[in-house]
């Protein structure tokens, strides 16, 4: 259907914004999360299959330095857990990675190196 392709096409373009680390990434990954969320809260079906790549990319945002884009990825985060409990979506290696990671960041020994973008990102997951 027409819905259906749209839904792919703005979710290419969000996975694309979200793995994308050049110049222009910083000003798209805002938007990526906007999408990820709003899609995932709208359209569950539609998500459920991008939930496991999506999940891996949304990190790059949790950890961003700018406080607006933290929060909107933790609401994305929310969103795509929330499609993948009910959709019975595998993400227990996601939970691990993003525990790994959080736990990573706040360990007493990285603590001199993080900075408060990712600790803060860290503790939203």
């Amino acid at each position: 259907t027409a819905a259906a392709d749209v839904v792919e096409f703005e979710l290419m373009r969000a996975k694309h914004w979200l793995s994308d680390h050049g110049t222009d990434a910083e000003e798209h990954r805002h938007g990526a999360c906007v999408v990820v969320a709003t899609i995932a809260e709208h359209g569950g079906a539609l998500v459920a299959v991008h939930i496991p790549q999506l999940l891996g990319l949304l990190w790059c945002a949790l950890v961003d330095p700018r406080l607006h884009v933290r929060e909107e990825a933790a609401v994305a985060l929310r969103a795509c857990v929330s499609v993948a409990t009910a959709r019975g979506v595998r993400t227990v290696a996601w939970y691990d990675f993003a525990f790994a990671k959080a736990l990573s960041v706040l360990s007493p020994s990285h603590s001199a190196q993080v900075d408060e973008g990712a600790a803060h990102g860290a503790l939203l997951v």
